[in-house]
């Protein structure tokens, strides 16, 4: 009688860390898909940042060439002015 009552009890003990492990594992997939979305998230945004600084360096160039282009307009209007 007292081994089937520690069978018994045994067996209790095994389903409830069986379900104490599979809410851990539970956890963790939940945990891993949240992740996973936090990472594609920051892949989309780096992404992002790098055609924003691509861009940033183009139009930097541009206005740099365009300032070039209105002191070399500005210089021949001098050198009309002048001569």
């Amino acid at each position: 009688m007292l081994a089937v009552v520690l069978l018994q009890k045994l067996q209790s003990l095994r389903q409830s860390s069986d379900q104490d492990r599979s809410k851990l594992e539970k956890r963790f997939k939940e945990r891993l898909k949240e992740m996973d979305v936090k990472m594609k998230d920051l892949h989309r945004k780096e992404k992002q940042f790098c055609q924003l600084e691509r861009l940033k360096a183009r139009s930097e160039e541009t206005c740099a060439r365009l300032n070039g282009d209105i002191l070399a307009i500005k210089q021949q209007k001098v050198s009309c002015v002048a001569g």
